[in-house]
């Protein structure tokens, strides 16, 4: 399969001009797409990362756009329907890249400093060798990469384990405190202050949550 890598700037998407406004990553990954008189629909799953002031914000300015049409949120995941309306050259470009022969490798990144990159992949060269022209016309960025990749490896999206509010917020925490770089940047003792519960309590909280979400990735890489 050939698999094309980009990085480009969209000052009219819905979305990266947001994360940038808002320093805010929405991973997304397309769900669906058709016509529509004002354009494109777009089906996405969105998962939200950083400050959680700063979600809140991005999700309340995603709720004024006009453009989008429907919203759904669970903690930082997200679903929507969106139209992405473009004049007739853009959407050309646009409808390239929602071509129905091709596949995301890999959820859409976009980030604070107002980039996309996507990776997308393809059994025939030329679909994505034209996506990259009309990419190079129309918007700013770059081709990280266009090759051939055999059985590249696909994010699947799949149901994730079911975390309690506890559960989750332990863990955000934990994930936005550095308790799982290396090495670690905080304790126990400092994330259950933060969180204004006991040790034990907020302790018994993320591990009961990294038991689901170990359980679940042991299944999911052991398929």
């Amino acid at each position: 399969m050939w698999v094309l890598k980009i990085k480009l700037k969209d000052e009219n998407c819905i979305w990266a001009p947001n994360c940038k406004k808002f320093g805010v990553y929405d991973y997304q990954y397309p769900l669906g797409f058709y016509k529509v008189k004002q354009g494109l629909a777009l089906m996405i799953h969105h998962i939200l990362e950083g400050n959680e002031k700063n979600i809140k914000d991005y999700i309340k300015q995603a709720k004024k756009d006009k453009r989008v049409k429907k919203l759904e949120i669970r903690k930082n995941f997200m679903f929507s329907l969106s139209v992405e309306t473009r004049t007739k050259k853009e959407l050309k470009a646009f409808e390239a890249f929602y071509n129905p022969k091709l596949v995301w490798i890999k959820p859409d990144i976009n980030s604070p400093d107002g980039y996309e990159i996507s990776e997308i992949g393809s059994f025939d060269r030329e679909d994505l060798t034209k996506l990259a022209g009309f990419l190079e016309k129309y918007y700013q960025g770059q081709i990280l990469f266009l090759k051939e990749i055999k059985a590249p490896k696909i994010f699947t999206p799949e149901i994730m384990p079911e975390l309690t509010d506890k559960q989750y917020q332990a863990f955000k925490t934990a994930s936005q405190q550095g308790y799982y770089e290396f090495p670690r940047t905080t304790n126990l003792h400092k994330l259950a202050k933060i969180s204004k519960i006991s040790r034990p309590t907020f302790e018994e909280h993320l591990r009961k949550a990294e038991i689901k979400l170990l359980k679940y990735f042991k299944e999911l890489i052991l398929k």
